[in-house]
């Protein structure tokens, strides 16, 4: 039988970390099923889930994707080749609250390792809704990229010339073993 489960790479929501998400960026996040789901491989993944934060009303563009880990450097993983990229949605966000938004892939994408999950946002967020990202208190390195430039590249959040992230990106993935 196939069991849910829900790899999390954060501990608890504690940070909104706003004047950083100006959309027209994508997000990832190092999820490992194992630290989470008995018997996890193959893992089937069927939506990624992001938290974020607003201030006012304003209206959403995202999608998602599934990414291989790239682990040349041993110490570090960084988001390698696409696995998967869900459709593209669009919703309105009507008053200041902290929303979970998640994406489903169909078909689902099966992993048999650590992954990355991604969010991408497009750009027509109100900036005056103050978009932030939610964090955990745990900054972690290698674990949650932002990509707004492809000239600039990854630029892990928890390590970068910006912003240091007080923790972790809170995304989660969705699926079965």
């Amino acid at each position: 039988t196939a069991d849910t489960c829900m790899p999390i790479a954060i501990d608890s929501l504690v940070w909104l970390v706003d004047g950083w998400l100006v959309g027209n960026e994508l997000y990832k996040v190092l999820l490992d099923p194992e630290a989470s789901c008995p018997n996890p491989y193959p893992f089937t993944i069927t939506e990624v889930h992001m938290i974020l934060g607003f201030g006012g009303p304003t209206s959403i563009t995202y999608s998602g994707d599934v990414e291989d880990v790239d682990w040349s450097v041993p110490s570090c993983a960084y988001p390698d080749t696409v696995l998967g990229i869900s459709p593209t949605y669009q919703d309105y966000v009507p008053e200041a609250e902290i929303y979970d938004f998640w994406v489903e892939f169909d078909p689902p994408v099966v992993v048999n390792g650590p992954f990355f999950a991604g969010f991408y946002l497009g750009d027509d967020i109100d900036p005056n809704s103050y978009p932030a990202l939610v964090t955990d208190d745990s900054p972690t390195l290698c674990n949650s990229y932002n990509i707004w430039d492809e000239t600039v590249g990854w630029v892990d959040l928890a390590n970068n010339e910006y912003y240091n992230f007080p923790g972790r990106v809170a995304m989660f993935a969705v699926g079965y073993t």
